[in-house]
């Protein structure tokens, strides 16, 4: 009978070795990160670098979603692990994220998130009354707000319409909506058809940031996986400078608007290369990103988007951009 419990012993203890063995061959950073976007020119040097081969698919997956409504909802449900967002959606996941963490910055909106309006809306003043197509999100509430201190109007003076931005265009041409907060390529194409851009983000100058974030916990378990996104990032960058006709054939064809109305776009965009990473997520310098981040973080206060200032400090890294 003894000589029978030290063959139990015996038999757990290389059955427990063996599942240490295979969950040793199964790190975490080998795992897939999980990237979402919802379509906008200012994401797609993620989706050239791959075209180009810059992503391992079998580190880095890439998924697209309908909107940034969708983005953020993937984000808190855990089905993505890094999300591009707004600096303001930045803010409104840290309420519920408090190991957030903002990684890189995509690009700066300088005149490509735009209101755009039917014909006979001649000036701000025009749309007292009127029908305003917004997204439900922390930008949508950021851009409507700047909107209205520019109109001086108040929120009792429009009707909201509540629309995701694959909405945007249909709202428009069916006459739901006399007016539109959206960006490309949906601006293009309501451009195109005759309708006219009456607010955009180059009068609200470096407040709409786009940004990749994560958490924390995915910072520990796949910092190979994130250090090889920001690479084929900078790699993307640089294809484009040097071949920028090359480069928008190839993304053309995935927002489905012309090489012109795409180069049109990135005039409006500034996209930062790693230098200007540095000094964006440094909190250090005085090129940071915490003025902003503070003045959004404010904004959305005031209007009851968020019940709290979050700490700013932890929200941004320059671990990836260094």
């Amino acid at each position: 009978m003894p000589q029978k419990n030290v063959s139990q012993k015996t038999f757990f203890f290389f059955m427990m070795l063996s599942l240490l063995v295979v969950s040793a061959c199964n790190p975490q950073q080998h795992a897939v990160l999980r990237v979402g976007t919802n379509q906008w020119p200012g994401y797609e040097t993620l989706y050239l670098a791959r075209a180009l081969g810059f992503i391992d698919s079998n580190g880095i997956r890439l998924k697209e979603l309908t909107s940034s409504t969708e983005t953020l909802r993937a984000f808190k449900q855990n089905q993505i692990d890094v999300a591009a967002v707004t600096l303001d959606e930045a803010l409104l996941l840290a309420q519920t994220e408090p190991d957030l963490r903002i990684f890189l910055v995509m690009n700066i909106s300088n005149g490509a998130d735009k209101l755009i309006v039917k014909n006979d809306i001649q000036q701000l003043a025009d749309l007292k009354g009127k029908t305003i197509s917004v997204e439900s999100t922390a930008l949508g509430a950021y851009m409507m707000h700047n909107l209205l201190e520019a109109a001086q109007l108040t929120l009792n003076d429009v009707i909201i319409d509540s629309a995701t931005v694959d909405q945007h265009f249909d709202r428009m041409t069916r006459g739901i909506s006399d007016a539109v907060i959206t960006f490309d390529p949906v601006a293009s194409s309501l451009l195109d058809l005759g309708y006219s851009t009456l607010f955009d983000s180059s009068q609200i100058p470096n407040k709409i940031v786009d940004v990749l974030v994560t958490k924390q916990s995915v910072i520990e378990q796949q910092p190979h996986n994130i250090s090889a996104l920001v690479s084929a990032q900078w790699q993307s960058l640089a294809y484009m400078q040097a071949n920028p006709d090359s480069a928008y054939q190839k993304i053309v064809p995935r927002l489905n608007m012309t090489t012109d109305q795409l180069a049109k776009s990135y005039t409006m965009l500034t996209l930062p290369d790693k230098t200007q990473n540095q000094q964006l997520l440094s909190q250090d310098n005085t090129s940071s990103l915490t003025p902003t981040l503070n003045e959004l973080s404010r904004v959305l206060f005031e209007v009851k988007l968020i019940p709290a200032k979050p700490l700013i400090n932890h929200l941004l890294t320059d671990e990836f951009v260094r």
